[in-house]
C-alpha cells in the first residue's frame, strides 16, 4: 500500500486551476430528500455528522450513485464490497454478502453501510499500488483480500484547498475536526482505485478446470490516460464533480453556533457525481435527480454527421453513412463495465407521407433491440437487425481456444477473425443458452469488422458471451475512444411509391444496463423494468427524390 499522492507535473495545474472547457458538464441544482443515517462513527464518521456543517454537500451526495452503491441488489458478493462499500468491507470482508438482506449491526460505524461516503475521499487513506484483484479459491461467492483502498481513522478532513500558498488561505481552526490540504483529492489516481480493474482468476483454476487468465474488466482510467485529456489538465473530477459557479464557504456552522472565524469563500465542486450509473432499482426523487444529472452530463458529448447523396431516385438504393465522434468524453464511450451497457444508433428513413422505408436500432414492445438476446429473434432469426450498430463491449469465454490465445501476461488476446459480426461490425455471439448459428446462417451475415473487411461466415465460431464475471476470460472493446470517430453504413431501398422529400433521423441512445442484463435480474422483480434510456445526440436530414 502507498499513501495518496499526485505527480509533481500535475500539481501546479491542480492548485487553483479553472475548470476545463472541453468537458460539457454543468452542476444540476435540485433538492435531495433527507435520507441521512443515524450517526455512529467510531473512527469513521457518517454522513449525518458531516451534514451538521456541510448540509448542502451531503444533500448532493445523498442522491448520488455513490450513496447507494452498497444497496445495489445486483452487487452482493464479498468481492464487490471493495468498491461498493469500502469501509464496511475493510472492517468485515464478508460485509456485502452478510448484510445483503439485513441491516449491519450497530457495532459497525454508519459509514460502513453508506457506500462511497464522505470519509472514503476526505479521510486519510492509503491507495493500493496498481495491481490485479486476486480471488481466493472459494466457490460460489468470490472473495478477495485485496482492498481498493484503506480508509484510516478520521483524524482530520482533507480537501483540495488550504495549502496556505498564494491566494489559497489555510484552513480556519474550529473544534469539530482538524483540516488539511490534500491535492491528490483532485487527481485521477484517487478514482483509479475503483475505476480500473484487472481480475486475476489464477486461484480459481481448480474450480474452473484449468489455468485461468487475468481479465481487464474496467479500463476507464487507462482509456483516460491514453487520451489527450491528461495533457489538458482534465481529470475525472473536472467532468464528474463540476465546479459550482460561485465561491462558497466549505462549511456553515450549525444553528446557534459559530466558528472562531468565518471560513473563506472557495471554489466548490458538485458532489452529485453524475455518471451513467444509477439507482435503477429504486423509485422516487433520488432517481429522478440522478437522471437529470446524467442528461446534463451527456449533453453535447457526441456529434453525429449524416452523409448522403444530394438526391434519391425511385427504384434505387440510397446509401447513408452515419459518423459518430466522441467529442466530450475523456474515455471510451461506453466505458466502465461496458459489456453491461447498451449504446446504439437508431436510424429511420421515412417518406413525405410518414411511411417507413428503412429502420435500424428500433426497440420492440418489450424494449429489446432486435439482436441475438431478443426472445423473438431467437425464435425467428430472420427478425435480427442486420445493420444494428451497437457499441456495447462483450465479455467472452472460449474454453477451446484459451490455451492458444493466452499471452505471457496471462491476458487472452482474441483475434479479430474469431469475432462474428453483422453488416455494421456489431458482434454476433452465442451464449450458454443460445447458439447464434441460425442468425449467422442468413445470407447477409459476415465477419466484416468495423474497417469494412469482408468475408462471409456461417458458423458461430469459438466465442461465447457471458454475463457472470467469474466466467469471463476477455473483454472485446467496441466503443469510441476519446476524440475518435466511427461510422456505419445503411442501404435504403427507395421504392416506386416513395413520396419526396425523404426524412432521415438518427439518435444515439444509451441504457446504463442492457435489456439482456436487466431481463435476468429476478432479484428485482419477476419482470424487471428496462431502466432509463438516454438520448445522447440526434441528427436529421432531408433529401429530395429526383424526378425523371
Amino acid at each position: 500500500m502507498r499513501a495518496r499522492w499526485v505527480p509533481a507535473a500535475i500539481l501546479a495545474s491542480l492548485l487553483g486551476a479553472a475548470p476545463i472547457a472541453a468537458c460539457r458538464s454543468t452542476p444540476i441544482e435540485g433538492p435531495a430528500p433527507d435520507r441521512r443515517p443515524e450517526a455512529s462513527s467510531g473512527g469513521f464518521p457518517g454522513a449525518a455528522e458531516c451534514a451538521d456543517c456541510h448540509a448542502d454537500i451531503v444533500a448532493e451526495w445523498q442522491s448520488s450513485a455513490h450513496a447507494f452503491s452498497a444497496e445495489n441488489p445486483l452487487i452482493h458478493a464479498p468481492v464487490c464490497g471493495r468498491c461498493h462499500a469500502p469501509v464496511g468491507t475493510m472492517l468485515d470482508p464478508e460485509f456485502m454478502y452478510r448484510y445483503a438482506e439485513a441491516p449491519p449491526p450497530a457495532s459497525l460505524p454508519a459509514a460502513a453501510a453508506e457506500g462511497v461516503s464522505c470519509v472514503v475521499c476526505h479521510a486519510p487513506i492509503e491507495l493500493a499500488d496498481p495491481q490485479p484483484l486476486h480471488f481466493e479459491p472459494e466457490w460460489p461467492n468470490w472473495r478477495t483480500s485485496d482492498l481498493a483502498l484503506r480508509v484510516l481513522d478520521f483524524d482530520r478532513a482533507l480537501g483540495p484547498f488550504g495549502s496556505g500558498l498564494g491566494d489559497d488561505a489555510p484552513p480556519v481552526h474550529q473544534d469539530y475536526h482538524a483540516s488539511g490540504f490534500e491535492p491528490g483529492i483532485q487527481s485521477a489516481e484517487l478514482c483509479r482505485s475503483c475505476h480500473e480493474l484487472v481480475v486475476d482468476k489464477g486461484p480459481l483454476e481448480a474450480q474452473l478446470g484449468g489455468p485461468q487468465p487475468r481479465v481487464t474488466l474496467d479500463r476507464t482510467y487507462a482509456e483516460w490516460a491514453a487520451s489527450a485529456y491528461p495533457a489538458r489538465g482534465t481529470t475525472c473530477q473536472t467532468c464528474h464533480m463540476p465546479r459550482r459557479p460561485a465561491l462558497e464557504p466549505a462549511a456553515v456552522a450549525p444553528p446557534g453556533q459559530a466558528f472562531d472565524a468565518p471560513p473563506p469563500p472557495r471554489p466548490r465542486s458538485d458532489h452529485g457525481f453524475p455518471g451513467v450509473h444509477g439507482s435503477y432499482w429504486r423509485e422516487g426523487p433520488e432517481l429522478a435527480l440522478q437522471q437529470r444529472r446524467v442528461t446534463a452530463l451527456l449533453d453535447g458529448i457526441v456529434s453525429i454527421e449524416l452523409e448522403l447523396a444530394p438526391a434519391a431516385a425511385r427504384g434505387e438504393t440510397l446509401e447513408i453513412v452515419a459518423r459518430l465522434r466522441n467529442e466530450g468524453v475523456g474515455h471510451d464511450l461506453p466505458s466502465g463495465y461496458a459489456f453491461w451497457r447498451e449504446l446504439w444508433l437508431e436510424l429511420r428513413v421515412e417518406d413525405a407521407t410518414g411511411r417507413l422505408l428503412f429502420g435500424s436500432g428500433a426497440l420492440d414492445a418489450d424494449a429489446f433491440l432486435m439482436d441475438e438476446y431478443n426472445p423473438a429473434v431467437r425464435q425467428d432469426p430472420r427478425r435480427y437487425d442486420p445493420y444494428l450498430w451497437s457499441l456495447r463491449a462483450r465479455m467472452v469465454r472460449s474454453p477451446k481456444m484459451l490455451a492458444a490465445w493466452i499471452d505471457e501476461d496471462r491476458q487472452v488476446q482474441v483475434p479479430d477473425e474469431a469475432i462474428r459480426r453483422n453488416l455494421n461490425g456489431t458482434p454476433i455471439l452465442s451464449t450458454a443458452d443460445f447458439d447464434a448459428s441460425p442468425i449467422l446462417a442468413q445470407a447477409w451475415a459476415t465477419d466484416r469488422g468495423p474497417d469494412g473487411s469482408a468475408g462471409s461466415t456461417r458458423d458461430a465460431g469459438p466465442l461465447e458471451e457471458v454475463y457472470t464475471l467469474r466466467y469471463g476470460e476477455a473483454v472485446i472493446a467496441n466503443g469510441i475512444p476519446a476524440g475518435e470517430t466511427r461510422q456505419a453504413r445503411y442501404p435504403v431501398p427507395v421504392d416506386a411509391d416513395a413520396v419526396g422529400p425523404l426524412r432521415v433521423s438518427a439518435r444515439l441512445l444509451l441504457r446504463p444496463l442492457s435489456r439482456s442484463m436487466t431481463s435476468q435480474q429476478e432479484e428485482l422483480a419477476a419482470s424487471p423494468p428496462p431502466g432509463p434510456t438516454y438520448t445522447i445526440e440526434s441528427a436529421e436530414a432531408s433529401i429530395p427524390i429526383a424526378e425523371r
